[in-house]
């Protein structure tokens, strides 16, 4: 402060801190490297809390206001909740056993769903039996989700980093384990009307469809569309007729056009002017005159009947 007559200067000393950190500030940072690298931190293993229990676990000491405040706080948000208390001590040397022992009865022993691990304010000494190994080993080994509420909202200990959720202080605790009746009624009032607005919507839509289709001409008059399908088939029909009625004369003009290419160049044509087909007795069609001799049996084929043969004569060869 100032002294304003003279100008001066005092100085009052409120707190007095060692240099550095101090030891149980170093401790902790070691421990808390150490839980790290092992893995009790990771957010991977870290479970969900469910949204509506039936039951919590308390682990706290039975004096004090802060295991009043947590039941009081969570039977207001939802009065029907359960609570188990697994009591330890929250300080001093034997602490820390005892709020490990206190986690393990209750998974041993009791079907809570979550547990709440909490202790009021204080300083970091009152603090540090949540600052233990064997407290962090016990959070890490429970098979039921904890959440931690250790202090207050500035306060981090060990015990929060392996939580599987952190609260700030133990109300807020009460309020992140416990849902709020009134909200969640409220909510399901949301979807029910919802979901009555949906189906009416839906019913809305199928009742116009239906009416739509009764007032169709297939049920107001049926006979009206059979007519109308039933000439629509006729006249499929005729086309149909038509259609076969031409590709036949398509193809029978074909026909015509090859039978009489095939006729033109039939041998049966060439005999009908006049030549004529001349074979030895074992039926060798004969080509030259040289083929035979005086004497020869023949055989000649005109385009109507044949002929058998002698040769009394062979001309023209060399």
């Amino acid at each position: 402060s100032i002294y304003l007559k003279d100008g001066q200067y005092q100085l009052y000393v409120q707190e007095v801190h060692t240099l550095g950190l101090g030891d149980l500030h170093l401790a902790f940072e070691q421990l808390k490297l150490k839980l790290e690298k092992e893995g009790l931190f990771d957010s991977s293993r870290k479970r969900t809390i469910p949204i509506l229990p039936s039951k919590i676990g308390i682990v706290t000491s039975l004096t004090g206001a802060v295991l009043y405040d947590i039941i009081s706080i969570a039977k207001r948000r939802f009065p029907g909740i359960e609570f188990i208390i697994s009591p330890t001590s929250v300080q001093g040397a034997d602490a820390p056993q005892e709020i490990a022992a206190a986690l393990d009865r209750l998974n041993k022993y009791t079907d809570v769903d979550v547990i709440i691990l909490a202790r009021g304010g204080g300083s970091l000494e009152e603090l540090w039996a949540f600052n233990s190994e064997m407290v962090a080993q016990a959070i890490y080994e429970s098979k039921i989700p904890v959440i931690s509420a250790i202090g207050h909202e500035t306060d981090f200990t060990i015990a929060d980093f392996v939580a599987d959720l952190r609260a700030p202080t133990p109300s807020a605790a009460a309020e992140m384990a416990v849902p709020s009746f009134i909200e969640l009624h409220s909510k399901l009032n949301e979807l029910k009307n919802a979901l009555e607005q949906k189906v009416l919507n839906l019913l809305s839509t199928y009742r116009l469809k239906i009416e739509y289709l009764a007032n169709s001409k297939i049920f107001t008059d049926p006979l009206t569309n059979l007519n109308e399908y039933n000439q629509k088939l006729d006249s499929l029909e005729r086309d149909f007729l038509v259609a076969v009625k031409n590709v036949l004369e398509k193809r029978r003009v074909q026909l015509t056009s090859l039978e009489s290419k095939l006729e033109a160049l039939s041998p049966l044509s060439i005999l009908k002017r006049g030549y004529a087909v001349c074979k030895t007795e074992d039926g060798k069609i004969i080509t030259a005159a040289e083929e035979l001799e005086v004497g020869s049996k023949i055989e000649i084929t005109f385009s109507k009947g044949l002929a058998k043969c002698q040769v009394f004569e062979v001309r023209g060869v060399d």
